[in-house]
């Protein structure tokens, strides 16, 4: 099962968005950083993984088209439920989110089988697209609080799938 972001605060609309392209494949709800202006498509940024002593982390989306690779072609897996991973050198898009701002994000974002509780802080794990729990917030690390924890429906959140957790977080800190 992939990660996801689920989209809580109407303010999402208005975080700062960018455009990067990975050459890894990157879950929807990952945190990850922006490098240099990628050479063949000026728009986009390198994404990377989360490295100890970055200040900001972006937050992908699900993408806008749920494609695997099978045979090296791209299929389209929505009829069998959907996928919200962005492989591996297509667009990705994430957002930044400012201090206040929620969104949620699933078990498979979050590193380990021990599930967050609230009051708990979600932070970028060295090297991964993941997050890791820690008790106190990290002092100049991008945290988001646990505040609240909902029962979803995966894949949409409302019909069908599988019931699973969904972990609202509160942006702490992201300079």
């Amino acid at each position: 099962m992939a990660g996801r972001l689920y989209e809580t605060d109407y303010m999402l609309t208005n975080e700062e968005t960018r455009s990067g392209i990975a050459s890894f494949d990157v879950d929807g709800g990952a945190p990850l950083t922006l490098g240099a202006v990628v050479s063949t498509d000026k728009a986009c940024k390198t994404i990377g993984k989360y490295a100890t002593g970055n200040k900001t982390v972006y937050i992908a989306y699900n993408p806008s088209f749920s494609y695997v690779l099978e045979d090296g072609q791209k299929v389209n897996p929505q009829l069998e439920g959907g996928v919200y991973t962005n492989i591996a050198g297509t667009t990705v898009s994430a957002f930044r989110p400012r201090t206040g701002v929620e969104f949620a994000v699933i078990m498979d974002n979050i590193d380990g089988s021990t599930e967050p509780t609230v009051g708990k802080f979600l932070e970028p794990k060295n090297g991964t697209l993941v997050y890791s729990i820690a008790s106190t917030q990290t002092a100049d690390t991008p945290s988001f609080e646990v505040v609240d924890i909902q029962t979803v429906r995966k894949p949409t959140g409302d019909v069908g799938g599988t019931k699973i957790k969904k972990f609202i977080v509160k942006t702490v800190y992201n300079v």
